[in-house]
């Protein structure tokens, strides 16, 4: 999709997993939360706006780094 300065916009899939570029993020504008797939849940970086339901590629890939940083289920708990 293109936005109306010619930008590429990537349309957020909010019933399931918004991919772009071989990554899927789960994305939840409502709640302002990013998931990547076997990690936990963490708040969208402030600086996205994702009220129009679409995000640049950009964006995205800052999502995808952040979700990536917030760990896995078991991050952190399993050392003794």
């Amino acid at each position: 999709m293109t936005g109306p300065n010619g930008q590429i916009r990537i349309q957020i899939n909010t019933s399931g997993l918004t991919c772009y570029e071989r990554r899927c993020l789960d994305i939840n504008p409502a709640a302002r939360s990013v998931r990547s797939i076997g990690n936990k849940t963490t708040r969208i970086p402030g600086n996205i706006d994702v009220s129009s339901g679409t995000v640049t590629p950009d964006e995205f890939r800052q999502m995808a780094i952040t979700a990536s940083l917030a760990g896995g289920i078991g991050s952190g708990q399993d050392r003794d």
